[in-house]
């Protein structure tokens, strides 16, 4: 299912978005550009190409729970951490109510590109290059990443929540029945 994917994206006859060189590392920038996956049924992931959740409405899983009414954010985002000849290396950037963005994971941020319609990110982790592929399965509330070299290790934390799209509070039982 995978390869099929990735070969239906790349006959796509979408305009390519690509952001490379200075362009990617500049913080603004990397905010202004967002990307976004449907799963054919409601649900979605989208984000910043920096990685920064600046929206409600940003998030990896917004799973269509009754659709088209019923969508929830269930995966805000990920925290990941690239281990690379025993350095570590954040992926990930988070901005907090003060403005202050730590870590700065988009530092690593050699380009991004839009393959069809799935988010490629490409990482430079000390002499390892880390590419970052997200894809939803069509039909499923699911959220797939995918790194490439798979040989490294990747220091994972998600950030669950439960909470109705446009909202800032948890779900009601209401909602997940």
């Amino acid at each position: 299912m995978e390869s099929g994917i990735a070969n239906a994206a790349s006959r796509s006859t979408l305009p390519q978005l690509r952001v490379t060189g200075s362009t990617v590392q500049d913080l603004d920038d990397g905010l202004r550009h967002e990307w976004l996956v449907t799963n054919g049924i409601g649900g979605y992931a989208s984000g910043t190409v920096a990685g920064v959740n600046t929206r409600r409405y940003h998030g990896l899983l917004m799973a269509a729970l009754r659709p088209p009414i019923a969508r929830a954010l269930l995966l805000a985002r990920t925290h990941e951490t690239v281990i690379v000849n025993g350095y570590p290396y954040p992926l990930h950037s988070s901005e907090y109510a003060d403005g202050t963005i730590d870590p700065s994971g988009y530092r690593y941020l050699q380009g991004f590109r839009l393959d069809g319609t799935l988010p490629v990110w490409r990482y430079r982790c000390g002499e390892v290059e880390i590419e970052k592929r997200l894809w939803m399965v069509y039909g499923r509330n699911t959220t797939v990443v995918r790194y490439t070299p798979r040989h490294m290790m990747v220091d994972t934390c998600l950030h669950l929540r439960c909470r109705e799209r446009r909202s800032l509070c948890q779900c009601s039982s209401a909602l997940i029945r």
